[in-house]
C-alpha cells in the first residue's frame, strides 16, 4: 500500500496541498512562486465559448448553485500544474459538486496552453525563471456555468 501513497508537498503560500507525483515541475524554489496579479497577466481565454463548451455537458438543475475554483502553477515553461479544486455554494460554504462538473471543468483548464513565460532579473542582472500560481473560478447558476473569473 505504500508503494501507491501520493506525496504531498505544500507550496508558496501554503494553504494548499499539491501531489508532487505528476511529473509537473517548478523552475525555481517552491517559497518563491508568484502570484498572478504580481505579473499583471490575464490569460487570453474566450470565457464566453468556454461557458457554451462546459454547458453541453450540464443540464438546467435549480439544486446547483456555486462556485468552483480551480488553482494552479504555471512554470517558466508555460507548463501547468499542481492544479487543486475548491468547491463552494451559492452561500460561500463548502460543497460537492456532481463528478461531472468537476472532471469537464479541470478538463477544460488542464488543456489551455497559451500560457505566458516570465522571467525576472537579480540585482547584479543575473535572469531568473519565475512561476505562479493562477486561478479560474466557475460561477454555475441551476447548473448552468454562468460567469467565469477572472
Amino acid at each position: 500500500a505504500q508503494e501507491n501513497a501520493t506525496i504531498i508537498e505544500h507550496f508558496g503560500a501554503g494553504e494548499y496541498p499539491f501531489d508532487t507525483t505528476s511529473g509537473f515541475t517548478i523552475c525555481g524554489k517552491k517559497e518563491s512562486i508568484y502570484q498572478y496579479y504580481s505579473l499583471r497577466y490575464k490569460y487570453p481565454l474566450n470565457v464566453d465559448s468556454c461557458a457554451k463548451t462546459l454547458n453541453k455537458f450540464f443540464k438546467y438543475d435549480p439544486q446547483i448553485n456555486g462556485i468552483i475554483t480551480i488553482r494552479f502553477v504555471v512554470n517558466c515553461h508555460g507548463n501547468s500544474g499542481f492544479f487543486h479544486l475548491y468547491e463552494i455554494d451559492d452561500k460561500y460554504q463548502k460543497r460537492e459538486f456532481p463528478e461531472n462538473y468537476k472532471v469537464h471543468i479541470l478538463e477544460l483548464v488542464k488543456g489551455l496552453k497559451k500560457w505566458e513565460k516570465f522571467v525576472g532579473k537579480k540585482q547584479d542582472g543575473t535572469i531568473i525563471p519565475i512561476d505562479y500560481y493562477t486561478y479560474f473560478s466557475f460561477r454555475i447558476l441551476n447548473g448552468q456555468v454562468n460567469e467565469i473569473i477572472p
